[in-house]
């Protein structure tokens, strides 16, 4: 009898490691390696609300049906960030509401979700005898580049929405960091037609209305291209938000606030203490 007991408290113990082993997040366990997924109150972070200006919708698209996308798009770019446990909502009928445990960095936070990314290739104005025009500041004046689409229309602008969502960060023959892109068949179709029309002149590349990159056309490009003079962690957030897609309104930010633990890493402490404590009690009766 007493054999049997021992062999029964034997089983009990070996019963309760297993368990442990598989729920408590250790780093190195033996088993399963996991980590407690802690929201903004444990974790602090990012709390962003953003108002859309759904003025600047696709007509043929209800209200509800573009706060759906944009929600839809931000979620796609934060999880392909990383961020663990965020939480995208829709509040009203234009707000988002954005928070990101763990991002401390406001600045970075905004970056990943705040620009519309909107990619476009322009090109220099002319006048009529061939010269650049400039501005009052003696800048070149920038004008969207044109195409004939393949049913023989003529498009104001080549933009992100032709690029296949398989954009990439790459290091040129230097050791620099740059975004390579694809088109789809339409924009290799428009593409070509621009850079073959500048070929030694340069063509813009803008993101959200600012350039960042000008470089000068080579040679005729259809189906590819890539965008360099960009750091490493701009590309890395360029790429998230082309392949996540150009989000289909402007945001307006509304707060921007970094979130401290509010529970505290003390409180967190005491609980899983507690915890522990009331595990060994029940083991030990």
């Amino acid at each position: 009898m007493r054999r049997r007991e021992n062999i029964l408290f034997v089983f009990v113990l070996a019963l309760l490691a297993l368990a442990l082993c598989i729920v408590l997040p250790v780093n190195k366990g033996v088993l399963f390696q996991k980590d407690f997924q802690l929201g903004l109150d444990l974790k602090g972070g990012s709390y962003l609300l953003y108002e859309a200006d759904l003025s600047k919708k696709d007509p043929s698209l209800s209200d509800a049906q573009v706060m759906a996308a944009v929600q839809s798009k931000i979620e796609r770019r934060v999880n392909a960030y990383g961020v663990t446990e965020p939480i995208i909502q829709v509040q009203g009928n234009n707000r988002i509401l954005v928070q990101l445990p763990g991002v401390k960095d406001i600045n970075q936070a905004i970056n990943l979700i705040g620009q519309v990314a909107l990619l476009e290739f322009k090109e220099q104005q002319l006048d009529a005898s061939g010269n650049v025009v400039n501005d009052a500041d003696g800048k070149p004046v920038w004008i969207p580049s044109t195409a004939t689409g393949t049913d023989g229309t003529t498009l104001e602008a080549l933009t992100g929405k032709y690029l296949k969502p398989n954009a990439a960060v790459a290091l040129d023959s230097y050791g620099k960091p740059e975004v390579s892109f694809e088109w789809n068949a339409e924009g290799a179709k428009l593409f070509g037609q621009i850079t073959q029309r500048l070929i030694g002149k340069p063509l813009g590349i803008f993101l959200d209305n600012v350039m960042i990159s000008a470089p000068t056309v080579q040679a005729v490009i259809t189906d590819k291209g890539v965008i360099n003079n960009i750091q490493i962690e701009e590309a890395k957030i360029l790429v998230n938000q082309l392949n996540s897609g150009s989000l289909d309104v402007p945001l307006k930010s509304l707060q921007q606030t970094d979130v401290d633990a509010t529970l505290g890493a003390d409180s967190l402490r005491k609980s899983l203490t507690a915890g522990l404590i009331g595990i060994a009690c029940v083991a030990f009766f």
